[in-house]
């Protein structure tokens, strides 16, 4: 009874050691397989983040965690493409409103947008000499805030009059 016993005792030990080794083993192929991937890519998402685009990123799996990567890969891609297009409409821009300067230097006169209320949208001015106050200060201000009553009252009909007649 007693070599059962320890027969039994030997077989229960083992079968533990066998169910820990397995654990153990699964742990590490977990870790291996998935929680190191996933860890690089959440790295690779957060330098994304940052504006980082020239991230290598590993698309040679053939499971979700690669289609993750390539889910990434595509828009790194993305985002790379948008801010090309971004870089060339701001040299278009930038190249527009300096011809745009250029015209409004070569202006002799003064170039004032209102709104339906007289109020200050845009001042161009080659000379800000010509204006009242400089043309940041206008920017939002209404006719009467600037000018005197009975001159501001003159500009004012002259802005509904061009808004009504176009």
């Amino acid at each position: 009874a007693d070599i059962a016993a320890a027969g039994a005792d030997v077989f229960v030990a083992g079968s533990a050691i066998c169910v820990l080794l397995t654990t153990l083993a699964l742990i590490v192929l977990t870790r291996r397989m998935v929680t190191r991937p996933l860890t690089g890519l959440a790295n690779v998402a957060e330098r994304l983040g940052m504006g980082r685009l020239n991230q290598a990123i590993d698309t040679e799996r053939r499971d979700e965690i690669g289609d993750l990567a390539r889910g990434f890969a595509v828009m790194r891609d993305s985002i790379r493409q948008k801010m090309d297009q971004l870089k060339d409409s701001n040299q278009i821009l930038d190249r527009e409103r300096l011809r745009l300067q250029a015209i409004i230097d070569a202006l002799p006169d003064l170039v004032l947008v209102f709104d339906e209320q007289g109020r200050y949208l845009e001042v161009l001015a080659s000379d800000e000499s010509l204006l009242f106050s400089p043309a940041p200060e206008l920017i939002g201000k209404k006719l009467d805030h600037v000018l005197p009553d009975d001159v501001a009252s003159i500009f004012f009909r002259i802005i509904q009059r061009t808004i009504r007649t176009g």
